[in-house]
């Protein structure tokens, strides 16, 4: 099975020795989003619900990159994280 390293352009780039995204086949696997902007300020700060929505836009650009979209996402899982 052919595989290939998801780069996108449109969300922030990977941070360590992993890729965005990998196209396996037909399925694309995503691990390890937070809610860094696409521009490479950082991560993005505010509510729970900000962050969320600039993570999952991040996937987003990952999915469709690969071919997809949010529409086809089996499971998902989110790891909330409390800023002291």
């Amino acid at each position: 099975m052919a595989k290939r390293c998801i780069a996108v352009k449109t969300a922030p780039a990977a941070t360590g020795p992993y890729s965005q995204a990998v196209l396996a086949g037909n399925l694309v696997f995503l691990s390890g989003q937070i809610c860094l902007a696409p521009d490479g300020t950082g991560p993005r700060k505010g509510t729970f619900e900000d962050e969320l929505r600039q993570t999952l836009s991040n996937v987003k650009a990952a999915l469709e990159d690969a071919g997809s979209g949010l529409d086809h996402v089996v499971k998902t899982t989110v790891f909330p994280v409390r800023h002291e």
